[in-house]
């Protein structure tokens, strides 16, 4: 993935900025205009933009102060729910989290500085042994939530290496947890983290698990990604059914996501873009539209 131009990031900002005026939402396009605001507001600056350093530093501060503000709304909805201010912001967060790193080196974007400094820790209820077994529970949403629980959200020091101080920090009986570094946890958590637990990046929503030999990046598709890309495919080759065709329609309206067609018009089809794919790896399951299973079926 190539390196983005800050002047192009700055216009695509503003574009959507002026887009929003439409949404009939008062509560998100308030949301999402405020993220935006955020971001052109240092972007705007030459200095931060014209050295590489400069650059750099203002983009890790810009993904630090949108890690903690999700993280804030997250620990309020905790009682109740995500307001639509909370959830607008979160998806703008979301859509921008991948452009400002996308401003930066390949090499920058190969260490863990993009996925922040806050992590959150979920525990399987059960010990499969096989790391399939636990990827397939954890990203099966229906299966998520009957075989894993979040206990606790962590911030972890500047420096440190936040995946295994994550993990160091809630390995231990739960009536041990209360640190400062523990932003938020379960009371009832029933054990330390361990064998098939769950890590997830708060900022980029990339998704960890622990296994014998160790902490391991899960890079399968997310239950939310699969039914996209189907109904990529449905939106691509038809379907006998109609009302197949437009759920397909409707899943990509309420996500408010276009994917392109790419190739011919004869041998192409729509596709979802890097970006998208990481937004939807990174949205909240009950964000995401209930269209029953038509996604599973085999490719006519």
């Amino acid at each position: 993935m190539k390196q983005l131009p800050p002047f192009e990031l700055r216009e695509q900002c503003q574009s959507r900025r002026e887009a929003l005026k439409a949404c009939s939402d008062e509560q998100r396009r308030l949301a999402k205009c405020s993220i935006l605001e955020m971001t052109l507001a240092e972007l705007r600056t030459p200095s931060n933009t014209q050295n590489s350093t400069k650059l750099r530093l203002c983009v890790e501060g810009l993904l630090a102060r949108f890690a903690e503000e999700k993280c804030r709304w997250i620990i309020e909805g905790k009682d109740g729910s995500l307001t639509p201010f909370a959830q607008g912001a979160i998806r703008q967060m979301n859509e921008t989290v991948p452009q400002l790193c996308q401003l930066l080196s390949s090499r920058w974007r190969n260490t863990n500085k993009q996925h922040g400094q806050i992590f959150r820790v979920y525990q399987a209820l059960n010990s499969w042994q096989r790391p399939d077994s636990a990827e397939r529970r954890w990203y099966t949403p229906r299966e998520r939530w009957c075989w894993y629980q979040e206990v606790a959200i962590v911030a972890a020091p500047k420096g440190s290496d936040p995946l295994t101080y994550a993990y160091d920090l809630t390995a231990k009986w739960p009536k041990e947890w209360q640190h400062h570094d523990m932003l938020w946890y379960r009371p009832d958590a029933h054990s330390f983290t361990g064998l098939d637990d769950i890590l997830v990046s708060l900022l980029t929503g990339e998704n960890w698990l622990i296994t014998g030999q160790g902490i391991s990046l899960i890079l399968n598709h997310s239950d939310i990604q699969r039914k996209a890309i189907r109904a990529c495919q449905v939106l691509t080759k038809g379907h006998e059914d109609p009302t197949i065709v437009q759920d397909a329609q409707s899943f990509f309206k309420k996500l408010e996501i276009e994917p392109p067609w790419i190739g011919d018009r004869s041998s192409g089809g729509y596709h979802l873009t890097y970006e998208q794919h990481d937004l939807l790896r990174r949205l909240e399951p009950d964000l995401v539209p209930n269209l029953g299973d038509w996604y599973h079926e085999s490719e006519a």
